[in-house]
């Protein structure tokens, strides 16, 4: 399965670099302990999850890469990553499944059934 990683952090500091090598360790242990291949690593860094994932520099590129189908699945670390408001959060997972791309995230533990009814059949949570 090729997976791309998605890493973001609006605040800008001296905690940030943490943070983002967190997120990035915690994908690619998830993906090892699930056999996935790492294609796609991308990264906004100081960077609002209020803009629209086409609007930032690393998301332009995942949602670019994403229509040429580089990859199948998307991985985040918490769906906040994509974006803190939750009807653009919803835009982007469509956009995401209209490409092919199934979103994971390695550590909300969602209701499946309230899942789907929020953004459709395709949503899983691979574990």
């Amino acid at each position: 399965m090729n997976v791309s990683i998605y890493l973001r952090m609006a605040s800008v500091g001296q905690g940030e670099n943490d943070a983002l090598v967190c997120q990035k360790d915690l994908a690619e242990r998830y993906c090892s302990r699930r056999g996935f291949t790492i294609v796609g690593l991308y990264c906004d860094s100081g960077v609002s999850g209020l803009l629209p994932l086409d609007r930032r520099p690393a998301g332009s590129r995942l949602l670019s890469d994403a229509h040429s189908a580089k990859f199948d699945r998307l991985l985040v670390s918490r769906l906040d990553r994509l974006s803190r408001d939750t009807t653009l959060m919803l835009s982007i997972v469509a956009e995401l499944e209209r490409c092919g791309v199934r979103v994971l995230s390695m550590t909300e533990n969602f209701n499946r059934a309230i899942a789907r009814l929020m953004v459709g059949p395709h949503w899983t949570l691979e574990r």
